[in-house]
């Protein structure tokens, strides 16, 4: 049977199912003349009229059961089977209207609940982060082997290696970084030849932020307003490798990630413009007190972009050269820590396969020249560590 049969069909049966009436009194009809032929013959045979009729009926078998077959091979019983049960379920539920509510609550609760999460999970882990040309970012991470090299300072609290920060446990033991020290950092900054951009940032979490009103004497007088925001610190490549541009003012440029007056600058989220500001343009050239240090206001995020991080809302982003005085810890200065996360926007034509190749190269010459005291287990290919690149188009999800 072809698609085209088995279409026409169908339509001839939904046709069918909507003429029943008229359907049903045409198979009468001709059931009633079948029977009047067959009667008009036994009658010729000599029978009596009431036995011709008989034996006429009795010929064409049980009338009901034709007319069911008749209306299952011409409609949809299926359908009629569903009205049925559905007329026979709104007359249970009006005879017990306390059972219907309860009943219908519990669907609307539990439709409403996986609406919500569906949703959620749409938007923070399915759901493209809202930049152009998503697909052409990766994050930048490495493998470190099951009873292999590790890098000083990466990955979780140790009382030999100091703060670390993991990104996960593969299934054969090993685990997956995300982070890099600054030298590495600055390294494929300089060498890196598959990147169109590279660049690094680092969410510090809550700071205290306060609205300079003037200066008196040389101190800073608030205007009364201390809140706590969330901040994200960027590199002076972010914006352009991730292809925002501010709703007003300018973005966070390379020139600003410097520990100069030039890098005391800050981009506000959108919402916390509308929020804090009534988005006023007058915000720009505002200054702001991060934990106790002056930045300027130079730019608003466009409304759509809330960052990297899927769920994840901050509102002020500044260079990522503040770390020092913003969370007070060294890091950025230091190359025995690891924790400078990174990503990229893989330059046009450049492969998956040469990016990886490219980058896992210039990590090797690194480690190999950083090995510290686990330089001997580089002696074991199964032991050393392996640069992989992933997807970011969906951000970061640590």
């Amino acid at each position: 049977m072809t698609g085209a049969t088995t279409a026409r069909e169908a339509w001839a049966r939904l046709v069918s199912h909507f003429r029943r009436q008229d359907l049903d009194r045409e198979f009468d009809d001709e059931l009633a003349a079948h029977i009047d032929l067959a009667t008009h013959d036994y009658l010729r045979q000599g029978m009596s009229l009431l036995e011709a009729r008989r034996l006429a009926r009795l010929q064409l078998g049980g009338i009901e059961g034709l007319k069911d077959a008749h209306r299952d091979s011409r409609g949809l019983p299926w359908l009629d089977s569903v009205v049925q049960d559905l007329r026979y379920a709104l007359r249970m539920m009006r005879r017990s209207p306390g059972f219907t509510a309860v009943a219908v609550l519990s669907l609307a609760l539990g439709i409403g609940a996986n609406t919500a999460i569906f949703t959620l999970i749409e938007s923070t882990l399915l759901r493209p982060i809202p930049v152009k040309h998503p697909e052409s970012l990766r994050l930048l991470t490495w493998r470190e082997q099951w009873g292999g090299w590790v890098a000083p300072n990466v990955g979780y609290s140790s009382p030999a290696f100091g703060t670390i920060y993991e990104q996960g446990v593969t299934p054969d033991g090993g685990m997956m970084h995300a982070e890099f020290s600054p030298a590495l950092y600055r390294e494929f900054l300089r060498d890196n030849t598959v990147f169109e951009s590279l660049f690094a940032f680092k969410e510090i979490g809550r700071v205290m932020v306060v609205d300079r009103k003037a200066v008196v004497d040389g101190d800073a007088v608030a205007d009364g307003s201390v809140e706590p925001a969330n901040c994200f610190l960027v590199s002076g490549d972010f914006y352009r490798g991730m292809e925002v541009s501010p709703a007003i003012g300018r973005a966070i440029q390379p020139e600003n990630d410097v520990k100069t007056e030039e890098g005391s600058v800050a981009v506000i989220s959108y919402e916390y413009w509308t929020r804090r500001f009534a988005r006023s343009p007058s915000v720009i050239g505002k200054t702001i007190i991060l934990n106790d240090v002056s930045l300027t206001i130079i730019g608003v995020n466009p409304e759509y972009f809330t960052g990297i991080e899927p769920g994840a809302h901050f509102e002020i982003w500044a260079p990522l050269s503040l770390a020092p005085a913003l969370a007070g810890r060294p890091w950025i200065d230091d190359a025995r820590q690891w924790q400078v996360p990174m990503m990229g926007r893989l330059k046009p034509g450049v492969s998956d396969a040469q990016a990886q190749s490219s980058m896992d190269a210039l990590f090797q010459v690194y480690v190999d020249a950083n090995a510290g005291m686990l330089a001997s287990m580089l002696k074991e290919s199964a032991k050393r560590p392996r640069f992989i690149l992933q997807s970011a188009a969906r951000g970061v999800d640590y």
